[in-house]
């Protein structure tokens, strides 16, 4: 599936709202990758959507996500398909989120 289909699945499933903190917390961060891929998008969602203090601190969330290097973990992930680049970049993005919205579980 593509990017656009998955946004589209993103935006009829969750909502507009959803589908826009998705959205400004990819296009926002200086490090994002030159394409938005589906696993990208899918893994922002699940991360943001399983934690409504991360989707409510839109802010915070960017934070975290501009500490990681995006393009390189996409290059990496890419070695992978579908849903388990989705997963491993899930992973990835929500545990450098916990370490800002809740430090006390990093160490």
């Amino acid at each position: 599936m593509s990017a656009i289909l998955t946004l589209q699945k993103i935006l009829t499933r969750d909502g507009p709202q959803h589908a826009f903190n998705v959205m400004f917390a990819i296009t926002s961060i200086k490090n994002r990758p030159k394409w938005i891929s589906q696993a990208l998008l899918v893994a922002v969602s699940r991360v943001l959507k399983k934690n409504r203090d991360m989707s409510n601190r839109l802010g915070v969330f960017c934070d975290a996500l501009e500490t990681i290097e995006i393009p390189l973990m996409m290059k990496r992930s890419g070695i992978i398909s579908g849903k388990r680049a989705a997963a491993a970049l899930e992973v990835l993005i929500a545990d450098r989120a916990l370490q800002y919205f809740r430090p006390e579980l990093a160490s």
